[in-house]
């Protein structure tokens, strides 16, 4: 699912190339969730082994989950500018330079709020808690976890998961990963699969 040490420091106890060819020997079939990872485990375990899936999160074509669908209706967007990060709550998902970023705009007399949707290291979200204090964000900065229910954050206040809400968030915010909204990626690792430039 991730690269590991090229994004979060994390490596194997014994060894990279030992453990993932282990893990290529042992497996009957291993899968990865962008075309960038089955290049680097590729070079491990067999390309025939691997398999591409990319992750959930991503649009599902159905009329129950269509964004246009009558049953989940967009709200309208108030005046401030709504930005919104998906993702782990680790150091290499970079949501500290999205508070930063946030407390830049403030400097500048922007209008705006971050919505940080993630779960993760108790220990970074402490990092993140004391941006926030330290850049004066309370007010335009909201954390919520994965498995919480998140009326702060629900069009009509009513409490929903937020695994259910994404979709309507990207709806509702200017900038965010997906959904038709504009995009800030970098041009590493998975993202290039994702954000096609110019669109």
């Amino acid at each position: 699912h991730e690269f590991g040490r090229e994004d979060h420091g994390v490596s194997y106890k014994f060894g990279e190339a030992f453990s993932n060819r282990a893990i290529g020997k042992l497996s009957s079939a291993c899968i990865v969730v962008s075309n960038a990872l089955a290049e680097k485990y590729g070079r491990y375990i067999a390309p025939s082994k691997l398999t591409v899936i990319y992750p959930s999160m991503h649009r599902a074509q159905s009329a129950g989950t269509d964004s246009n669908s009558a049953s989940t209706p967009v709200p309208a967007r108030s005046g401030r500018f709504r930005l919104v990060i998906v993702g782990g709550l680790v150091e290499g998902k970079g949501q500290a330079d999205a508070l930063r970023a946030m407390a830049y705009l403030m400097q500048g007399g922007a209008d705006a709020e971050l919505f940080i949707l993630g779960e993760g290291s108790p220990a970074y979200r402490s990092s993140l808690d004391e941006i926030v204090r330290s850049s004066a964000l309370a007010d335009r900065v909201r954390f919520c976890r994965s498995r919480d229910r998140c009326s702060a954050i629900s069009a009509d206040r009513r409490p929903r998961p937020c695994l259910f809400e994404i979709r309507r968030l990207w709806a509702r915010h200017d900038r965010s990963h997906v959904g038709g909204k504009a995009v800030v990626g970098a041009a590493s690792g998975a993202t290039p699969e994702l954000v096609i430039d110019g669109l």
